[in-house]
């Protein structure tokens, strides 16, 4: 095929070869990982909790904690609260898993949120923002408007994206005709954004030093390879829900035009033909570079301490003491007894002494790290915006294994619905972790950072691999009689475990919203999906 084809996107991925010659199957799509390119930035515009799979052995799920137009009003205050089920038979339990494991799985990092601005208004409000930067005399704090600018364009082309795929998919002739009519829309918008920000960057960088130009560069070539994708992604969703050949062509002519010019302008790589595995990586690992470098514009810096600690150590030195106490009195009560007749009685006397002793002291200990676990979190973050002392928020972390008793009703509930009848517990056998943080915001921090900035976001990664360690394999012989047919057979049977995970986002001051629920479904492989379950109300009796 000629290099100046314009011949869709739509048709199979190109066929994968190694440096031994060997072929991937052709029907294989060109790996992408759009989750990891776009995925982490885009937008909810309902303030819900969204859940993805990172990779096989990492659930992440991203919260958003939305600030509205609180300004001058104090700190505005988040929970969040989630309680995973596991399967008893993944054995993992508070003997098995302990507290410094489940931080060291269950980790997390909080940013801004890219700025929820509508695709159709990127080349003018947000192009406003970003010749302010430019035209500001500071290159650091341009560069920086830039970084955010792509930011923006990346979460608000996702969103604009995934709202008309899902028209594309609706059974009405009507929806999908708008959906046809709004794609168009957004490859105009597309070509509008990139030519606007095209004119501001070479205004910009015109007498600048060269790594001013270089990073623009940057910049610019992350904002074409987003555009590259969503609008590709488009034009498959177009093609594969029957949408007029025009209309098709048309998006997906937006993203073959970037892509040859980041070629014309030497900012990527031409790849034709059939590709290499080491092609294939290069491109995968220049996206994740550079969407990493524009998305740094939204990073804050968390600082984790252990609060109450010089409590604690004052409690277990209190413990301590206690327990030297009663070994003193022991020493003084026996001690002036002893005689080199019945030297071995004030021998044992002395060993049981030491040994109440230490119990003593590690019965107090225990009692007080009891105390200090229902004072304080587990962990407290203290949030500050990069380059900045002010404290932005702070967040307090609890986590741990806890029984049946300690769960409440209201979330046994929610877990255990199924149709119409409510499952008990003891049918499913069951252990539960619990994870919780509460949230403190000061928005008038938040917002001296930028006035376009109205939340955060934070997004975490559980990584499953412990959970896994007892899994059987994924596969087995079932056995099961046809009724129809009236012989035996058998099947292979994937082997699966669902780990149910309640949870919701509570915000100060406004009413408490019901508790939530998703199915992940795991395989000794690792994550297979995520499945969104909505519990249902009883039945009147």
């Amino acid at each position: 095929m000629p290099p100046d084809s314009a011949e869709p996107l739509r048709e199979q991925a190109p066929m994968l070869e190694d440096q031994n010659g060997t072929v991937d199957s052709p029907t294989r799509p060109l790996p992408s990982d759009f989750a990891s390119l776009l995925g982490d930035l885009s937008l909810d515009r309902m303030g819900q909790p969204r859940w993805q799979v990172h990779d096989r052995t990492h659930l992440e799920f991203a919260v958003h904690y939305p600030l509205g137009n609180a300004r001058g009003g104090g700190e505005q205050v988040f929970e969040w609260e989630a309680y995973f089920f596991l399967p008893q038979s993944l054995r993992i339990h508070v003997e098995t898993y302990s507290r410094a494991q489940i931080q060291a799985d269950l980790q997390s990092y909080i940013r801004l949120a890219a700025p929820a601005v509508p695709f159709t208004d990127l080349a003018t409000v947000s192009m406003a923002r970003l010749r302010e930067g430019f035209s500001s005399g500071n290159e650091d704090r341009a560069l920086r408007a830039a970084r955010l600018f792509a930011s923006e364009v990346r979460a608000s082309g996702v969103f604009e994206r995934s709202r008309i795929a899902n028209a594309i998919a609706d059974e009405k002739q009507s929806v999908r005709s708008l959906a046809y009519a709004q794609a168009r829309r957004m490859a105009t918008d597309a070509r509008a954004v990139v030519t606007a920000f095209r004119e501001a960057k070479t205004e910009f960088v015109e007498g600048r030093p060269r790594t001013v130009v270089e990073t623009c560069g940057w910049i610019d070539e992350d904002i074409s390879k987003a555009m590259e994708t969503l609008l590709g992604r488009l034009g498959r969703d177009l093609f594969e829900g029957g949408a007029p050949t025009e209309i098709v062509e048309e998006v997906e002519q937006v993203a073959v035009d970037e892509a040859r010019y980041r070629v014309a302008h030497l900012l990527d790589r031409p790849i034709t033909g059939k590709v290499t595995k080491r092609q294939v990586e290069h491109l995968e690992y220049r996206r994740h570079m550079l969407k990493r470098f524009t998305s740094s514009a939204l990073w804050l810096d968390a600082e984790s301490y252990v609060p109450g600690r010089w409590v604690r150590q004052a409690l277990y030195a209190g413990a301590a003491s206690v327990a030297m106490a009663f070994a003193i009195v022991a020493a003084l009560f026996y001690g002036f007894q002893a005689n080199t007749e019945r030297m071995w009685m004030w021998g044992f006397l002395a060993m049981g002494a030491y040994a109440v002793k230490d119990r003593i002291k590690a019965a107090l200990q225990e009692a007080s790290h009891d105390v200090m676990s229902r004072w304080y979190p587990d962990r407290r973050w203290r949030i500050r915006p990069r380059g900045d002392s002010a404290v932005l928020g702070e967040m307090d972390e609890r986590s741990g294994m806890v029984t049946s008793e300690d769960i409440p009703a209201e979330i046994h509930r929610a877990r255990y619905w199924n149709r119409k009848r409510l499952f008990s517990a003891i049918g499913v056998p069951e252990t539960v972790l619990r994870h919780k943080k509460t949230i403190r915001v000061n928005p008038d921090v938040v917002r001296r950072v930028g006035p376009q900035f109205d939340a955060l976001t934070e997004i975490f990664r559980l990584d499953i691999r412990r959970w896994l360690a007892h899994t059987d394999d994924p596969k087995r012989e079932i056995l099961f009689a046809d009724p129809v047919s009236g012989g035996i057979r058998t099947a292979k049977a994937p082997r699966v475990y669902n780990i149910g995970v309640v949870y919701r986002l509570v915000r100060a001051g406004q009413p408490e919203p019901s508790w939530k629920r998703v199915r992940v479904v795991v395989s000794r492989k690792g994550i297979d999906r995520i499945e969104h379950v909505e519990p249902e109300p009883p039945d009147e009796e």
